[in-house]
């Protein structure tokens, strides 16, 4: 045990030594709690590593950092995290990027504080800047915004229907030949449900879009179980006694207005983040410059349509008209009819809203605070030092030549104390060589596409600011 703790620490100088030799580097940490309960996060480092064959990014492991004090979790590990990098000889001062887990609220109290750590260790290094996942971000957002009481227990109903017909080859066939008699008479191609993933929710917006379309189908075929159950009598065996109970529960819960609105409502909003999430997951997406304008863009188009919500009664009430006829159409089926659920005195599980009308009750109490939590955390997980990280592509080779000097600016004002010289016409005078460079370049196909390969073409005594601007794109 001790030769492997020598061991240990010998590799973790000789990165620590690296680390150094870069000068700037990120920090990635993420909690974990081991065998014995005990909650620790493991801690990398991101650096540019420069040997004889040329500048390479790495991220390596340094340590597993054991966290016994989560009295006010978030100062605690941003505490902890610092004492660690200090204690391992780095310089605070050099960092340059955060990388956590972005959940705000996850089973672990660690785990859910990393989101707040990151504004924390910021307030004292404010170059710190904290990236994360695009498309995990997304996920986060709707996360968040799930929370409204009602969404959030449609979502439970919603993984009980699937796991209720999913665990069973009986309950699935019944819901099957259902599911055929749809096909037949409204070319709607449903086959099966879908059991949504935690994490990702394009997944969910497909199941929630399938229990939308199968609505009826799932209605009718809890009804079938519970009718199969009934005439079979007194041969009826305990599994079919547990069915018709657990069939009953479930179709008396999707038989409520309540539930009906709040599904067409998360269907419409997972709908408006459908063609975004799958963006932020393809395959050819690369962190660029015209990706970052792109999703940019794309956020900030989304941002606004929800804002337009908020800020005009009548786009948010004409919105939430076309979301209650739907549900109402749905419940017609079944007799359900829109009703404000009972209020009394002292309710302790489900908030107040106002509302005269069910149409205005349902639009208070689910629409408004879905649309305004999914907005706000839009901005704060995408909207932040988008600037600095888009003008920081434009000095990518294949940007540069379709970019001036005043696209690198905010990226030139924000790192100004990590240039070598900050005059405009010496930084202006480096920008044009390195842009010179790219024009004239012969083979246009094998331009660097990442900052690692474009640091390898960068003469750094020639170009030092442009080197160390490179770096920070890593």
């Amino acid at each position: 045990m001790e030769l492997i703790s020598i061991i240990s620490s010998h590799v973790q100088s000789l990165i620590v030594k690296k680390i150094e030799k870069s000068t700037f580097y990120s920090v990635l940490a993420d909690e974990s709690t081991d065998v014995s309960r005990i909650e620790q996060f493991s801690l990398c480092i991101r650096y540019v590593d420069k040997d004889e064959d040329g500048m390479k990014l790495r991220e390596d492991y340094l340590t597993f950092v054991p966290v016994h004090d989560l009295a006010g979790a978030a100062f605690a590990l941003a505490g902890t995290l610092k004492e660690t990098l200090l204690s391992l000889g780095l310089n605070l001062n050099n960092l340059r990027r955060q990388g956590y887990d972005g959940a705000s609220a996850m089973t672990s109290a660690m785990r859910g504080s990393f989101r707040r750590v990151q504004s924390i260790i910021r307030e004292e290094y404010p170059r710190a800047i904290y990236t994360h996942c695009a498309s995990h971000c997304l996920n986060l957002c709707l996360s968040d915004a799930s929370k409204v009481t009602s969404i959030r227990n449609a979502f439970g109903t919603i993984n009980e229907v699937c796991t209720f017909f999913g665990r069973s080859a009986k309950r699935s066939n019944i819901l099957k030949n259902r599911l055929k008699v749809l096909k037949e008479e409204s070319n709607k191609n449903v086959s099966t449900l879908i059991e949504y993933c935690e994490t990702r929710w394009v997944e969910r917006d497909e199941s929630v879009s399938l229990i939308a379309d199968a609505f009826s189908c799932i209605a009718l075929a809890l009804e079938d179980i519970q009718d199969i159950a009934r005439l079979a009598l007194e041969d009826i065996q305990a599994q079919d006694k547990d069915d018709q109970g657990n069939a009953q529960a479930l179709h008396l819960t999707i038989c409520r207005f309540s539930f009906i609105i709040a599904l067409k409502t998360s269907e419409r909003m997972l709908g408006l983040t459908y063609k975004l999430s799958q963006y932020l997951q393809s395959t050819f997406i690369r962190f660029s410059f015209i990706i970052a304008l792109k999703t940019s863009e794309r956020m900030l188009g989304l941002t606004y349509k929800l804002s337009q919500y908020l800020q005009s009664t009548t786009n948010a009430e004409s919105d939430f008209r076309k979301i209650v006829v739907k549900a109402v159409k749905i419940g017609n089926e079944f007799g359900v009819e829109p009703t404000i659920p009972r209020r009394v005195g002292s309710q302790r599980h489900r908030d107040k809203y106002p509302g005269a009308t069910p149409e205005e009750y349902f639009r208070t109490s689910i629409f408004v605070p879905f649309v305004d939590d999914l907005r706000a955390s839009l901005i704060e997980r995408f909207v932040t030092h988008q600037t600095t990280l888009a003008s920081l592509q434009t000095i990518m080779p294949q940007n540069i030549i379709n970019s001036n000097f005043d696209s690198i600016k905010p990226a030139l004002q924000f790192y100004r104390n990590d240039l070598n010289d900050t005059n405009e016409a010496i930084l202006e005078d480096e920008w044009d060589l390195w842009k010179l460079k790219w024009k004239s370049y012969k083979n246009k196909n094998d331009t660097p596409k990442y900052a690692i390969d474009a640091l390898n073409e960068c003469a750094k005594n020639l170009c030092p600011n442009i080197y160390t601007t490179l770096l920070f794109n890593k």
